[in-house]
């Protein structure tokens, strides 16, 4: 790859880190109410597309 590829994925993935981190900060709610979203969100799109 050529120098500018380079720099150009460094980029994308240091400003990947900083945008989780600044989401993560300001997050309205707290990890568990998140994670808990999240899976029943997966566990009822799973249901919904993928069951007879």
């Amino acid at each position: 790859m050529a120098e500018k590829d380079w720099d150009l994925v460094k980029g994308v993935v240091i400003g990947g880190l900083i945008g989780a981190a600044i989401g993560i900060l300001f997050a309205p709610k707290s990890g568990k109410e998140t994670r808990n979203r999240w899976f029943n969100c997966r566990t009822g799109c799973h249901q919904r597309h993928f069951t007879d």
